[in-house]
């Protein structure tokens, strides 16, 4: 449940952090005002509220599957495998696209391994 909420503003972050690191110069001026915080935090509020209705699904079916794959294998239960699994299944997808921006993936890899982590931390085998 979690790891919904913060899929909307992981992915608001890592499309900005992916974006910057293929488009954007190595200095950036940065104008901050009241205006850009009250819209930072309105995008971040929708960005949680349709993040949560996009990402409810597949986290819940990719929590469920790590789980139990993790109750039969040791090894599945560290987080790097949880991470990877979060990635590849969010941004392998952007692999077989012939004409998808790289950031788009990225964004999407970093998105998933994030939630995978989330999903991780609240996740017991006991």
């Amino acid at each position: 449940m979690f790891a919904s909420l913060a899929a909307g503003p992981a992915f608001l972050a890592s499309y900005a952090l992916a974006a910057w690191a293929t488009e954007m110069p190595a200095t950036y001026k940065f104008g901050a005002s009241a205006d850009v915080a009250g819209g930072v935090i309105m995008m971040v509020f929708a960005s949680t509220l349709f993040g949560f209705v996009l990402s409810v699904v597949p986290n819940l079916i990719g929590t469920w599957f790590m789980h139990g794959i993790g109750i039969g294998n040791f090894a599945l239960r560290f987080p790097v495998a949880w991470a990877l699994a979060g990635a590849g299944s969010a941004g392998l997808p952007f692999a077989f696209i012939p004409d998808a921006s790289g950031m788009f993936g990225a964004a999407f890899a970093m998105t998933g391994a994030s939630c995978a982590l989330v999903a991780h931390r609240l996740t017991t085998w006991e």
